[in-house]
């Protein structure tokens, strides 16, 4: 009777196991994958400006299916165009020359990304056009 029992008991929690770890290929992730994977990455900002010679830093953050942040996953950072903006491992994008460049991050497959413009700096001593009055930018044409 003990081994009837006992062999029950190992059904059951056999039973429990497979309900526990979710529907097949998803590891109780209802995103699929196994808990704690990434499901998405996001980049922040989402796009950027960056004068030529300077630098704006990016951020990378992996989540999983229910939007929890990852933070022990590492990422991968790319430019999509080095010649117009470079990427370190950190985020840091620096303007190289005028052009546009795409910067992705990347994490366990997954990734996202972010639209950079590299502009001129306007010569030393340039008036900032977004400071003039309406009517100084008018003159000027």
């Amino acid at each position: 009777m003990l081994a009837a029992a006992g062999a029950g008991a190992s059904a059951l929690l056999s039973c429990l196991a497979i309900e526990s770890a979710g529907p097949a290929g998803g590891g109780g992730n209802p995103g699929g994958g196994p808990p704690g994977s990434a499901a998405v990455v996001h980049v922040s900002p989402a796009s950027g400006t960056i004068p030529v010679g300077q630098t704006q830093q990016f951020t990378a953050t992996p989540q999983d299916s229910a939007g929890n942040p990852l933070a022990t996953l590492s990422v991968t950072w790319a430019s999509s165009n080095p010649g117009v903006a470079t990427v370190d491992g950190s985020g840091l994008v620096a303007g190289v020359s005028q052009g546009d460049a795409t910067i992705s991050a990347t994490s366990e497959g997954k990734t996202g990304s972010a639209a950079v413009a590299v502009v001129r700096q306007p010569p030393p001593g340039s008036p900032d056009p977004t400071l003039l009055p309406r009517a100084a930018l008018q003159a000027q044409i």
